[in-house]
């Protein structure tokens, strides 16, 4: 089942992703690659990886792609980074930061409050105008709306502008999280270990289990590693799996800070 829409002047195509579609085939075929290697270091790996496919084959899953190539849109959902600036600029083209003095705001909570707000409508609204400015209700942001203002062509509170403004936050996003992940390979792992890379576009081990990279120590175990480029980075899907041992790789400038669980250290040569 195929959509055609057109944004930003370039063809985008809309597809639904099922059982019988190459980017689950590849998809699963990674995930059971990386489950088979992995399973004797991490005793909970297959029964997440399952869990995730299951949950993955219940819900309907859209992939973009944008010219016949990958689409960054395909991060939107995921991206928090974006979200917020989408969210943000939603609302202040409502009008919410009419007499606000912006400097002292936290930005990470406005947003997550306005995010929760749009897909739950009765969760409280943090409303960041003065009293007197209050008076004047802001609309409501729905689901649809939010669609309607990314998706469409149609000039709704510029919405032009803040789909360059996303645009630009996913494709920094993506670029040095892609350069972070080279970067750790041509240290720590060319030319020194087996490895196999998962990282990648829409990639089901990197998505279900938080794994960028497994490499084989000297004694025949595979060893699980996330890559982080930011410090926020959430490690929680690696965390689950129940690794004897696993490496978080923290992009700091041009160097990386290693973390072994648990701490013995391994990876550096």
């Amino acid at each position: 089942m195929i959509w055609l829409v057109t944004m930003l002047k370039s063809q985008k195509k809309i597809i639904k992703i099922d059982t019988s579609s190459s980017i689950y085939k590849q998809g699963k075929e990674e995930l059971e690659t990386a489950v088979t290697d992995l399973e004797p270091n991490c005793s909970n790996i297959r029964k997440i990886a399952e869990k995730k496919l299951r949950e993955f084959d219940d819900k309907v899953k859209l992939y973009f792609i944008e010219n016949e190539k990958y689409s960054n849109n395909n991060r939107l959902p995921t991206n928090y980074s974006a979200l917020a600036v989408l969210f943000t600029k939603f609302f202040e083209h409502k009008g919410a930061f009419q007499g606000v003095s912006t400097n002292n705001i936290v930005w990470d909570k406005i947003a997550k409050n306005w995010i929760t707000h749009s897909f739950h409508p009765n969760y409280h609204f943090n409303d960041l105008r003065p009293e007197d400015e209050k008076k004047s209700k802001l609309t409501d942001l729905s689901f649809t709306e939010l669609s309607r203002i990314y998706f469409t062509n149609d000039v709704v509170f510029n919405s032009e502008d803040i789909r360059n403004s996303v645009r630009k936050v996913l494709e920094g996003v993506r670029g040095k999280g892609f350069e972070s992940e080279d970067q750790f390979q041509k240290i720590y792992l060319e030319d020194k270990r087996e490895f196999i890379r998962f990282a990648r576009d829409y990639g089901f081990v990197d998505m279900f289990l938080g794994v960028d990279f497994i490499y084989k120590t000297n004694n025949g175990m595979w060893i699980p590693v996330q890559v982080k480029t930011t410090a926020t980075e959430p490690t929680y899907l690696i965390s689950t799996l129940g690794c004897k041992k696993y490496i978080i790789a923290e992009k700091s400038a041009k160097k990386f800070k290693i973390d072994t669980f648990p701490k013995t250290q391994d990876l550096p040569n």
